[in-house]
């Protein structure tokens, strides 16, 4: 079995990869053992330039909890709130060296300029990034997850951002 995930991260991709998860453990082949599943993991390969970072948060620790092995496979990007769920895997892995993991600082959107046509977003809210750090740091441990942060929080846009390669990744 194996999920492939492309998309918007938003509360139904957490419900769909829930209930496909709750299916294939519910058939057997795995078993709960102390809260945590005893096994490799179902593989969950991610393709998404985001969503909502709560809902990145919530798919998170949907993998962790469910010991899932998250993957970016050959030429997809796994950007925003689909880089804050990778970070969940109980093993992750970036398959390619065109394999890409974007991340970047949380914003809101600001208003939208009618003259350059372009959507202005806000970075500088305290209780976003204090979120984005307190998970981040439950995630990958209290340095990598600072260091994650730190460098994360250097980055505000929309659509661009710190990015990983295959190499960088495995830093993290």
């Amino acid at each position: 079995d194996s999920i492939f995930l492309h998309g918007e991260i938003n509360d139904d991709a957490t419900y769909m990869v829930k209930s496909l998860l709750d299916a294939i453990m519910k058939d057997g082949r795995c078993k709960p053992k102390d809260g945590r599943y005893e096994w490799d993991g179902i593989p969950i390969y991610l393709s998404s330039y985001g969503g909502y970072l709560s809902d990145g948060f919530e798919l998170g620790r949907l993998f962790r909890k469910s010991g899932v092995q998250a993957a970016i496979v050959q030429n997809q990007t796994c950007a925003s709130s689909c880089a804050s769920a990778f970070l969940g895997g109980n093993i992750r892995s970036m398959q390619s060296e065109s394999s890409r993991l974007l991340f970047h600082s949380p914003y809101s959107v600001d208003g939208y300029n009618q003259v350059t046509g372009r959507v202005s977003i806000d970075c500088s809210s305290k209780s976003a990034s204090r979120d984005l750090k307190e998970y981040y740091v439950e995630m990958l441990g209290k340095e990598k997850g600072t260091r994650l942060h730190k460098k994360t929080m250097s980055y505000c846009s929309k659509s661009d951002g710190w990015t990983l390669n295959k190499d960088a990744a495995q830093l993290y």
